[in-house]
């Protein structure tokens, strides 16, 4: 997989995943951020699926036929469908502030999502702030637990901290360092809480916009407003 990174970062596949071979986690723990609902208020196989139905006719027929193979057979299919345009998707500007603290300490952050790993890449090139990307494959869909023994298997129990929002990030909140919830509710914080593991939440000011159809319909007729870098 390739992405913005120090050239001299050699990378090795572990799991349906790939990482930097770099890490140390004993002496810097790295930041895990997933993608949907955290790094961004939206989901892209939401957006993705609406997007389809919306320009092709035969879209829901073929949505259906491409879930015969399983949710990350479904993925697969609609990231190639199109580019992903990284810089109309709504960052939050928390998350995105987590991340900047992170890297002036010096410690790596990987993006982790259970996004198809096309599109996880591309929000990663175009961000320039990941050091690796853990994705769901065109076989294997990683979420939950999935994510949760690919992170161990990478940095090794209570080594990384990890960014989530939702109930299946809980899976891998058990086995870091510290947890940060983004705008979690009553429900989850209570099993946050019970978990045992430090944490913080991240209040936002963004609202979340995954079923946000007039948003859809505006991205295809007006131009990006980019998010890089140097906005940070």
């Amino acid at each position: 997989m390739q992405i913005r990174a120090s050239a001299s970062i050699q990378r090795v596949t572990i799991q349906h995943v790939t990482v930097a071979s770099d890490v140390h986690p004993d002496t810097a723990p790295p930041l895990v951020v997933d993608l949907d609902g955290t790094l961004i208020r939206s989901d892209l196989l939401i957006e993705g699926a609406f997007a389809h139905i919306g320009t092709k006719l035969t879209g829901a027929v073929e949505l259906a036929q491409a879930l015969r193979g399983g949710k990350a057979a479904l993925k697969h299919f609609l990231a190639h469908q199109e580019d992903l345009d990284c810089a109309r998707l709504p960052y939050d500007p928390a998350v995105l502030e987590l991340i900047a603290e992170a890297k002036a300490q010096g410690r790596q952050v990987y993006l982790a999502s259970a996004s198809h790993e096309r599109q996880v890449e591309a929000v990663a090139r175009h961000l320039g702030l990941f050091d690796g990307v853990f994705a769901t494959t065109e076989n294997h869909n990683l979420s939950g637990a999935d994510k949760a023994r690919a992170l161990v298997d990478a940095f090794g129990t209570g080594n990384f901290d990890y960014v989530g929002n939702a109930a299946p990030d809980l899976e891998v909140w058990r086995h870091v360092r510290v947890a940060y919830a983004v705008d979690p509710g009553r429900r989850l914080s209570g099993r946050i809480c019970e978990l045992g593991v430090p944490h913080q939440v991240c209040r936002t000011q963004v609202g979340n916009v995954i079923w946000s159809l007039p948003r859809l319909l505006d991205a295809r007729r007006h131009p990006p407003n980019p998010v890089s870098r140097k906005h940070l």
